[in-house]
């Protein structure tokens, strides 16, 4: 039986727009827990790294930033902050040219060594729903609450296209179905914490549910798992 002081993490990984941060952030809500955006943290770090010119391809020039940048992150109403050097750039990091650079930002070992304790940190101080590209297959690997979101790709680029229409950005929808695919194949085939759904993670199609339909299927699961169970055990 686990502890009441141990924190209880849930683990869900995905393709691109294939509606995890979405439905993270509402099985969060339900459950009274935080809602853990990883990529948000690497996003942070490319956009830095294309603000200050620094080379996408220089690990140790991309490891040393990410060192020495304050990264703090938050809760607003149940919405997840990020900020670096005292900077919110919540929003700023989701715009396209992030985007078409996280991958290969993402994909030095030495970075995401730094990022992954801090992510680790968090999940030891506070119950969370971990969404990302290798929550259940590195992070958070111990946990036995593991989820693999994915949906076919013309499903992902409306989904995405409409994000950037809310930030403004107009993008034909063929490009954006073109990044995708590039992007899951760069985070698929990259050698340190490649994109894979774990073993023992259960695996969701989105492609024809709504969100409700997602996020109800995840907390039967959770809410029928032992581990989750226990915790709720005085």
């Amino acid at each position: 039986m686990k502890s009441r002081g141990e924190k209880l993490v849930i683990a869900i990984d995905g393709e691109a727009g294939s509606g995890k941060s979405t439905v993270a952030k509402e099985v969060a809500q339900r459950l009274g827990f935080r809602k853990l955006d990883t990529g948000a943290m690497y996003r942070a770090i490319t956009l830095l790294a294309i603000e200050r010119g620094i080379a996408l391809s220089s690990a140790a020039e991309i490891e040393e930033l990410s060192r020495r940048t304050e990264m703090n992150v938050w809760w607003e109403d149940d919405d997840f902050r990020i900020a670096v050097d005292g900077r919110d750039v919540t929003t700023e990091i989701r715009s396209s040219a992030v985007t078409a650079a996280v991958s290969e930002v993402s994909a030095h070992e030495g970075m995401r060594k730094v990022l992954v304790d801090k992510q680790r940190e968090i999940g030891r101080r506070y119950d969370i729903v971990a969404e990302g590209r290798d929550m259940g297959t590195v992070v958070f690997r111990d946990t036995k609450l593991k989820f693999f979101l994915r949906a076919n790709d013309a499903v992902r680029a409306r989904r995405r296209k409409k994000d950037l229409d809310n930030l403004g950005e107009k993008m034909d929808i063929e490009k954006i179905r073109e990044d995708i695919l590039i992007r899951d194949e760069k985070d698929a085939s990259r050698r340190v914490a490649p994109l894979k759904m774990a073993e023992d993670a259960f695996l969701i199609d989105t492609s024809d549910m709504n969100v409700d339909e997602v996020v109800a299927l995840i907390l039967a699961k959770v809410r029928d798992h032992e581990s989750f169970r226990h915790r709720r055990v005085e």
